[in-house]
């Protein structure tokens, strides 16, 4: 379970909408966090799904298109997906947190000042 990997985020005190995977869409709405996707597929409607995919996948170019539509704060995505080759690249992004199960990115200007 990527616990850790949320509370990576409730202790930097980040808010804000977040850009997840599908598979990480259950986790979050267990824990409160309204996402961007879950597993309920059929929701979403397939132009929305295969966007997400190829946007996510990289195919299409779409990932920051998508992280400024929906006004993403933050991402929650598995450490093989290739959308975190990316945010460590995005201008405007770090990562702040990764292990086995999770990599969150946030966007910088999401990160309160200490």
């Amino acid at each position: 379970m990527p616990a850790a990997a949320l509370q990576a985020v409730r202790d930097r005190h980040v808010v804000g909408n977040v850009l997840n995977s599908d598979s990480f869409g259950g986790f979050l709405i267990w824990e409160g966090i309204p996402t961007f996707v879950d597993g309920r597929a059929d929701m979403f409607g397939d132009a929305f799904i295969e966007r997400e995919h190829k946007a996510f996948v990289l195919k299409s170019g779409e990932l920051p298109a998508l992280l400024d539509e929906y006004r993403a704060s933050w991402t929650f995505f598995r450490p093989e997906s290739r959308a975190v080759v990316l945010l460590d690249r995005l201008p405007g992004w770090e990562r702040l947190y990764s292990d086995e199960f999770a990599v969150v990115h946030v966007r910088t200007s999401a990160l309160p000042l200490h």
